[in-house]
């Protein structure tokens, strides 16, 4: 007569023999091989003093392992042939893992994966999250936290159970999968390299859950994006060779060749998605923004190349202007030039045309120093978001006078650059860019540094206000409506008196050159290059003079004798 097992179980000894473990089963999927050890050592010298936990297999006789597979380990290594057990019913509905979770939930726990897994497969036996989390007597909070891991991929696994991946960066992970699968591993790989110069701050996981495209994307200058295929950073740049082009694309890039040979060589031509791209994809739910604003990712090969097509579009249409404003600069020179000395009067004609002309040219120039301003602005808050504190940043730091300063520093850089700052204005069919007035920059200055809680926040946004104001190109404005701040205390003067005992700190007039300095190494290479070559003539300039005064000097040693 078969036993009649009652639902709180039936005490006895079996054979460990009639026992069987299921293969995948056992919600432990790792046995520390050490505790492992001393557990069989204790059974060879105790016996086994805690029962495992079965329940009747199909074959009478027969017992399926759901709870202690540690002890029954450990005493077939002791040489035990008997074990002590408590027979419980066949559990239909999960097949005893409820017990087996319930058993062991509670004394020594289970990996965050083991766990994920485990309450996987009991939603799959059909409970709800509301079931398990009342039959294991665990949050349901927990619940839902452990089954977020197994929405990473699995190679991700590992390093979430060996606290690689912090559990509070799980969900902000999960968001990065749900945009592409691959993000998540950059994150990773950015949390855990290190960067490639010392200066620069390895991100974090606070970075990560703080900002996740921000710090997936790329952090300065010369970082390569690190992105799963068909997603790419808004504000790196690419070769136009990565892109492929329709029929009217082909046909805008060979005309845009013939009006500027550089594009014959897509290799070489570097494209990148600024804000009208952007906004562009935005409206095709294919771009995912910042928190801060200053990153971007847009996703898919075929938005990005109907997204480059657009650019190739307009950029032709500003070559073709660009060449007409020439042509006509060209013809009013050479009518001047073959009139010679007896060129008459300046008709009101061709003085209305020569003001076209000119007016033509600078509002070209403004619109490609907004242009330059916004791209700017969003580097800037990008690169300098936290630095490390070495001696160029605190020579800054405590030189500039940011007690007074920061409504002067923010009105000559940030209002024209900063995400957010300036806003476009529509009227009919125009729209133009509005800038801050002066009070309201430094209210918004003041809000943006009241932001920064950790040392290289501070520290950081302090300098992205200093090298806004120094790269800032103010030709975006009518000279009447510019800033009218000068940097000129913190650069070197020609009126310094020599011989004179100097005041303030000994660096206070290298300022603009430490935060140039800063700005080549953290900035894209395309918004220093004006800086670049400034520097450049410069040096040049001192060599030539160098040269004057070495050949002047055999001339002039005469004199010194007489």
């Amino acid at each position: 007569m078969a036993e009649t097992i009652t639902a709180s179980g039936v005490a006895r000894t079996i054979a460990l023999s009639a026992i069987t473990v299921r293969e995948g089963f056992n919600p432990r999927l790792r046995f520390d091989n050490v505790e492992l050890e001393r557990l069989t050592q204790s059974i060879r010298e105790t016996g086994v003093l805690q029962p495992v936990l079965v329940q009747p297999a199909e074959c009478e006789g027969e017992f399926e392992l759901v709870d202690g597979e540690r002890r029954y380990r450990a005493a077939h290594k002791a040489g035990l042939t008997e074990i002590p057990a408590l027979i419980r019913p066949r559990e239909a509905e999960t097949g005893g893992l409820v017990d087996a979770l319930a058993a062991n939930f509670h004394k020594a726990p289970h990996t965050p994966v083991e766990e994920a897994r485990a309450f996987a497969r009991l939603l799959e036996a059909g409970l709800t999250r509301k079931g398990v989390s009342e039959r294991l007597q665990v949050s349901r909070e927990l619940v839902r936290e452990r089954l977020e891991i197994l929405e990473l991929d699995e190679a991700l696994h590992a390093s979430v159970d060996d606290g690689t991946i912090p559990l509070k960066a799980i969900r902000t992970l999960c968001g990065l999968a749900k945009i592409d699968p691959g993000l998540p591993a950059g994150a990773l790989r950015r949390v855990t390299s290190e960067p490639a110069e010392s200066w620069r701050r390895r991100v974090s996981w606070a970075d990560v859950i703080a900002d996740p495209i921000g710090a997936v994307t790329a952090q300065y200058a010369n970082e390569q994006p690190d992105l799963p295929a068909g997603l790419f950073d808004a504000h790196a740049g690419y070769p136009l060779s990565a892109f492929g082009l329709d029929e009217r694309g082909e046909k805008n890039l060979a005309a845009l060749t013939k009006l500027n040979p550089a594009y014959a060589n897509r290799d070489a031509v570097t494209v990148r998605f600024g804000r009208d791209a952007i906004a562009a994809a935005e409206k095709l739910r294919a771009a995912h923004l910042s928190e801060r604003g200053h990153s971007a990712i847009i996703v898919g090969q075929e938005v990005a190349d109907q997204l480059v097509a657009d650019q190739l579009k307009h950029a032709l249409k500003d070559e073709r202007a660009r060449a007409r404003v020439r042509r006509e600069q060209t013809s009013t020179s050479t009518a001047g030039n073959d009139a010679g000395d007896t060129t008459p009067a300046e008709s009101e004609e061709q003085a209305q045309e020569r003001r076209r002309v000119e007016r033509a040219a600078e509002l070209e120039a403004r619109a490609t120093a907004v242009a330059f301003n916004l791209e700017l602005g969003i580097a800037v808050v990008k690169a300098f978001a936290k630095v490390k504190l070495d001696a160029r940043v605190l020579q800054v730091l405590s030189a500039v006078d940011f007690k007074d300063d920061v409504e002067a520093l923010a009105t000559r850089g940030a209002r024209y650059g900063f995400p957010g700052w300036p806003v476009e204005e529509t009227k009919g069919d125009k729209t133009k860019t509005v800038y801050l007035e002066r009070y309201q920059a430094a209210a918004k200055a003041h809000e943006y540094l009241d932001g920064a809680r950790e040392p290289g926040e501070i520290a950081g946004r302090c300098l992205a206000l200093v090298v806004m104001a120094v790269l800032a190109d103010e030709t975006c404005l009518a000279r009447s409506n510019r800033s009218m701040v000068s940097l000129h205390d913190y650069q070197p003067s020609t009126y310094e008196i020599p011989g004179a005992t100097p005041t303030g700190l000994p660096w206070r007039r290298r300022v603009v050159e430490l935060a140039e300095d800063l700005a080549l190494e953290r900035l894209p290479e395309h918004l220093t290059q004006a800086l670049r070559d400034r520097r450049e003539r410069e040096a040049a300039q001192r060599v030539a003079e160098a040269e004057a005064r070495e050949n002047a000097a055999p001339a002039d040693a005469p004199l010194a004798g007489a």
